[in-house]
């Protein structure tokens, strides 16, 4: 006996009823149900239960990325670049794709700061406001 109380027999059937490409190779179309596995069956798009996509220019720097932003709940589940703009054609840089990061931080400035200077506290890790 194996793991889970099967032989390995019957391990090796299993497996070869649910792996894909015997029955592609048994004449089955690969673009059919033959292409799934039991697994891949129960799975689901992770932006499927967005309820609202945006637009927006990446942050970072003044190349001006165009981005796609999924949200659920006003909450943003990701950011992706928008395949329509000529300038990133869908691609993001590493920090461009790190926008949801910035907008989910707890610690990020949410009001301005009325032409003050902004500092980091060192003690307090929090920012606080400095005169210039």
């Amino acid at each position: 006996m194996t793991s889970q109380g099967r032989t390995l027999p019957k391990r090796l059937e299993d497996f070869l009823r649910n792996w894909s490409l015997p029955r592609q190779f048994a004449g089955e179309d690969a673009a059919s149900e033959a292409a799934q596995s039991e697994g891949s069956k129960g799975l689901r798009p992770r932006l499927e239960e967005a309820d609202r996509i945006g637009t927006s220019i990446c942050p970072y720097c003044a190349v001006g990325c165009a981005q796609l932003v999924y949200a659920k709940d006003n909450q943003v589940l990701h950011v992706e670049g928008d395949p329509r703009s000529p300038i990133n054609q869908g691609t993001l840089c590493p920090k461009g794709a790190a926008t949801a990061s910035l907008l989910a931080n707890p610690d990020r400035l949410t009001t301005a700061c009325g032409g003050r200077t902004l500092c980091y506290g060192s003690r307090a890790g929090r920012w606080r406001i400095c005169r210039a």
